[in-house]
């Protein structure tokens, strides 16, 4: 848990009540008995159906970035609402069977430990084996790019992290520098496809 996030019983209960998802004691499977904390877990944020999606800190991110969880992908996948969440009056229904009107979403938000994005419709579906290609992108994006890798690769040489620029432009791809929700050759058309791109950088980052 947390040291950042005191838990209180106002935040539980939002946290319980707006998220799709609850505050609970997790177990760690297969958790070695000779350890001290038994691999215990109290104040967890988890799924409805025990999934383990983070600590105290991590739910009550989900109330302020307006996110519910995703259930046919939890653990690295959120749904973004457009508006403020207060009280959903069909958040019950959506914990029963786990769906939400599409004028109700903003995007599906998928992320790891090490990163995420958001991804709505007139994105990119994201597919890691993409190899950019100029002739798919306007010549303003690539030309935004192209400009992006050679600050990249000056910050390194910077840093003393590479020696010079023709040394960047070997170990720096233009992949490095376009944002994963233009990364891929479909463009998203329905929040399905939202949804699957999400996972596809979720699994990517994990």
């Amino acid at each position: 848990m947390s040291k950042k996030t005191k838990v209180t019983e106002f935040k539980t209960k939002r946290i319980n009540h707006l998220t799709g998802g609850i505050i609970s004691t997790f177990e760690i499977p297969d958790y070695p008995k000779s350890k001290e904390d038994e691999g215990v877990l109290i104040n967890s944020f988890m799924a409805l159906d025990g999934t383990y999606l983070g600590d105290y800190a991590q739910g009550w991110w989900y109330v302020k970035q307006n996110m519910v969880v995703c259930f046919e992908y939890p653990h690295g996948v959120s749904i973004v609402l457009k508006h403020h969440v207060k009280d959903y009056p069909y958040l019950e229904a959506y914990k029963t069977d786990g769906r939400i009107g599409g004028d109700d979403i903003k995007g599906y938000y998928g992320y790891s430990h090490r990163g995420g994005n958001l991804f709505k419709i007139g994105d990119r579906l994201f597919d890691e084996t993409y190899e950019p290609k100029k002739e798919d992108y306007t010549e303003s994006e690539w030309s935004d790019f192209e400009k992006a890798r050679i600050d990249s690769i000056e910050r390194n040489i910077k840093d003393g992290w590479i020696k010079n620029k023709e040394e960047g432009l070997k170990e720096t791809s233009i992949s490095n520098v376009i944002p994963f929700k233009m990364r891929g050759t479909k463009l998203i058309e329905n929040w399905d496809e939202a949804k699957q791109a999400a996972i596809n950088m979720s699994k990517y980052l994990s």
